[in-house]
């Protein structure tokens, strides 16, 4: 068994607001166990200072919707 934690990230994703720990006997049981745990906030997955994966929150916006609509000139 592994020891993982989900960290809560925070509203710009560069602070962890809380985690939970927890075993897991492998990287995919883990996966399925964050996938409960995590609600609908951005959060990671970690293992012993690995990244194991990121669970990008359904409200979140594509970076490409934040940089605005492309405007052409008419010929």
């Amino acid at each position: 068994m592994a020891t993982y934690r989900l960290y809560l990230l925070g509203d710009r994703h560069r602070e962890i607001r809380s985690y939970k720990e927890f075993n897991a006997a492998s990287d995919a049981q883990a996966i399925a166990i964050a996938e409960d745990l995590r609600g609908m906030e951005t959060v990671e997955l970690w293992s012993s200072g690995r990244r194991v994966k990121r669970f990008a929150s359904p409200f979140q916006r594509p970076a490409t919707a934040m940089a605005g609509p492309t405007l052409r000139m008419a010929s």
